[in-house]
């Protein structure tokens, strides 16, 4: 079974600057440091995002090495690339360079 996904790119002019939402590939983008040194992926969490992808978005940053890291949902990463997922979305612009939430 194929599961295809169409994305559209969502900005929004915020106080601090630009929010978007974009589709990433979960096996291409970086995790920031977490405080979860071995997070527990249970298989019935796997299964969820492989049928259902990742419903929230993950909140993510571009360094000034052009990478893209992920600093908020570590375990829905690790599970779309446990599910083999090739898109999922993140939003992008909530958070300073350092990966720290604003506001």
């Amino acid at each position: 079974m194929t599961k295809t996904t169409t994305t559209t790119t969502v900005t929004t002019a915020a106080a601090a600057g630009t929010v978007t939402i974009e589709a990433i590939d979960p096996q291409t983008v970086q995790l920031d440091p977490n405080i979860r040194t071995n997070p527990v992926l249970l298989p019935e969490f796997v299964d969820s995002i492989r049928v259902e992808g990742v419903r929230e978005p993950v909140l993510a940053r571009r360094g000034e090495d052009g990478i893209t890291y992920v600093y908020d949902g570590q375990r829905r990463l690790l599970a779309a690339r446990e599910a083999g997922l090739t898109s999922m979305l993140a939003v992008f612009g909530i958070a300073d360079t350092t990966g720290t939430a604003s506001g």
